[in-house]
This record gives C-alpha cells, sequence and structure tokens, in this order.
C-alpha cells in the first residue's frame, strides 16, 4: 500500500515494483499531508477496503527554512512530521494486530534541539516567527521522536521505533531555494561522500519492518542497525511526559 499526495508519482513507484516483484500486489491512496481531512478521508478508505494493517511506515517528509502554514493553518513542518503521523497512528492501530510494527522517519536534526523547559516545548508547538535555517525541521523531528516513545509505552502488543536512515538525497529541498542550494550546491558539489542512495539509506527501515531480529525492539531510535542514544533533551521530555502536551495539542488541531 501506498500513500501519496502525488498519484502520477505514485504510479511510477508502483511500476518499479512490479518490474522487481511482478506478482507484487500495490494499491495506491491519495492522501496529503497537509490536509487534515485528507488524512481522515484515506483513513476511512483504507479501513473499508483492508481489515488490517501489519506495517504502518511513516516516511513522507517535508523541508523549509522558511514559515510557512498549510490551509488548515498548521506549520508545515508540524503538519507532515508531527500532526500527520499522529493522525495516521491514531486511526489505523485499531487494525493492526498484535506483533505489528510502526516506523517513524526520523532524522539525527533531533541532536540540534535544546530543550529545557515546558516554554520551550509550547513554543515548538506553537512557532510565530521566521526559523533560522534548520530549526523547524529539527524541532518537528524532536517532537516526533518523543511522540514515538509515547506511542510505544501506550499502544499494547505492537512496537514503535524511529528510524535515522542518514543524509540522503532526496527531492524533499527542491521547493525551497535556501534549502535547495544548500543541499544540492553545496553538499552535492564540496560534501557528497556524506550523502547516501536511497537503497543504502533504507535497509535499516526495512529490517526494523521485517526481520525477527527486531520483532521484540520498541521505543528506540535507531540508525545504521545500531541503536542510538536519546538526546539529553529527549530524555527529559520523556521523563516529564511532555509527550502528552505533544498529543493533547494534536487532538485540538485536529478537532478544529
Amino acid at each position: 500500500m501506498l500513500a501519496v499526495r502525488n498519484h502520477a508519482k505514485g504510479e511510477r513507484v508502483a511500476q518499479e515494483f512490479y518490474t522487481a516483484y511482478p506478482n507484487a500486489k500495490i494499491h495506491i491512496y491519495n492522501c496529503d499531508l497537509f490536509h487534515q481531512q485528507d488524512i481522515f478521508r484515506f483513513i476511512e478508505e483504507f479501513k473499508k477496503s483492508n481489515s488490517k494493517l501489519d506495517i504502518l511506515i511513516n516516511n513522507a517528509g517535508n523541508f523549509s527554512t522558511s514559515h510557512i502554514n498549510t490551509a488548515d493553518g498548521l506549520e508545515s513542518h508540524l503538519a507532515v512530521h508531527v500532526l500527520a503521523p499522529y493522525l495516521l497512528i491514531k486511526g489505523l492501530s485499531p487494525i493492526m494486530p498484535a506483533s505489528s510494527r510502526i516506523i517513524n522517519m526520523s532524522s539525527s536534526a533531533v541532536l540540534a534541539v535544546r530543550m529545557s523547559s515546558k516554554e520551550d516545548l509550547v513554543s515548538m508547538l506553537t512557532p510565530r516567527t521566521g526559523f533560522c535555517l534548520f530549526a523547524g525541521y529539527c524541532n518537528a523531528k524532536f517532537l516526533q521522536t518523543l511522540l514515538t516513545v509515547h506511542f510505544s509505552e501506550t499502544i499494547p502488543n505492537i512496537t514503535v521505533n524511529a528510524v535515522h536512515p542518514g543524509m540522503v538525497l532526496t527531492n524533499i529541498a527542491t521547493h525551497d531555494p535556501w534549502a535547495n542550494m544548500i543541499v544540492n550546491k553545496i553538499l552535492v558539489r564540496f560534501f557528497p561522500f556524506l550523502l547516501r542512495s536511497t537503497d543504502s539509506a533504507a535497509q535499516t527501515t526495512i529490517a526494523m519492518a521485517l526481520s525477527d531480529e527486531f520483532a521484540r525492539v520498541n521505543g528506540a531510535f535507531y540508525h545504521d542497525f545500531q541503536s542510538e542514544p536519546m538526546t539529553e533533551s529527549l530524555i527529559k521530555a520523556i521523563r516529564s511526559r511532555d509527550a502528552q502536551i505533544v498529543s493533547l495539542f494534536c487532538e485540538q488541531v485536529a478537532a478544529k
């Protein structure tokens, strides 16, 4: 199953699957994570045509160096990296049987976040000014990882983990002039050795989703098949149950 914003691109990806695996069965659903109603529609549509879901990978992402609101009035990084995974997990986990797996694609960007108080958390959830380059993306990934731990503790019999795939050359930055310059003009030209192919970057996620080795891993942050320690700020937020604030925020936004 592929949930995509651009149906034509989804068709091209599906064709690649069919070429490699002729007997594959792939269903493409339209789902624009910038729009909450689109997410709700997709969840209901999926439930009507499927009795269960074994693996959920929240892989979609966006990156912008400026403050952009969605049509729903939510900052774009929060919409895609925080609210969307929250709604998808809440909406689809009831049809996920025991031993199912949920994976959130995270990032080492969480390392850049320093949170010392509840006020810092509230500021992340309600950004009102422009960002300093990567701030919006970093904050959203921090909140997403915090929710990953929260769901790992509150959804019984299902594992929920975060994976950092590494620095991968994708189209995530092409729509933003500054981000595009950083990724495609500077990194590609001067530091190509830092960038990974999509095939290489996907290996840990595939293993986390399918391998028996990771069947009991829960609430962890993985990179290159290894569990990475949570940052000091994440540990503090986890101990303070700050994820409950993030969860309440998502519920309130979705209820509007």
